[in-house]
């Protein structure tokens, strides 16, 4: 049982072993129910983070195909005017 609960903390990046360690340490000082609670309560707000960031995405995907829409009408605007130009009689000047 010693080597399972060891083999956590021994994944070959020291790094991440000692913030897991720590992770699990400050959870193990808490309470039992409290630690539960704190669990459910930190998986909320990432879950919130999670649905704004999501939302977020979404947005950000609209204003860019707004973007291309815009882009693309400004390009026939200025086609159209280029081709009158090209069209209208040259008016000498007086």
């Amino acid at each position: 049982m010693q080597d399972e609960t060891n083999a956590r903390y021994k994944t070959g990046n020291p790094l991440s072993d000692a913030v897991s360690y720590i992770s699990d340490a400050t959870y193990a000082l808490l309470p039992s129910e409290f630690a539960h609670k704190l669990g459910e309560l930190e998986k909320s707000l990432w879950s919130a983070v999670r649905g704004i960031a999501d939302k977020e995405l979404g947005w950000i995907d609209e204003r860019v195909e707004g973007g291309d829409r815009l882009r693309n009408e400004w390009k026939e605007s200025c086609r159209r005017a280029d081709t009158q130009q090209a069209t209208e009689p040259i008016q000498p000047e007086s």
